[in-house]
């Protein structure tokens, strides 16, 4: 069953609130390059993209994945880890943190 805006929108600041990272918005686009979901942890805002409202399940993953990398980013000091200069995105940390938020660690999604 596709999930309205609206119930995005009060899922996402439940579940925002239930990790401690209630500065978070979510703002749902149209489309995100070839992404269903971006964590712009920096300023404080998950993108989603509409076709990630397709089901509940697909939405809950997606939200929860980008929450990931929001808590990874928070829990890092409000900064992005790097190793060798570049941003390390899907690592055990990650992946630590998506089994702690109940989501598989994937890097991709299928919509």
């Amino acid at each position: 069953m596709q999930v309205t805006i609206e119930e995005a929108h009060q899922y996402a600041r439940m579940t925002f609130k239930q990790w401690d990272c209630e500065n978070l918005t979510l703002k749902i686009k149209s489309g995100i390059n070839s992404y269903l979901g971006l964590a712009a942890a920096d300023i404080d805002q998950i993108f989603m993209c509409k076709d990630a409202l397709k089901s509940f399940e697909l939405f809950e993953e997606v939200l929860k994945h980008e929450l990931a990398h929001c808590l990874d980013y928070k829990r890092n000091g409000g900064k992005w880890r790097e190793k060798n200069g570049r941003h390390v995105w899907h690592d055990k940390v990650f992946k630590d943190i998506c089994r702690e938020l109940g989501v598989r660690a994937r890097t991709k999604i299928p919509c």
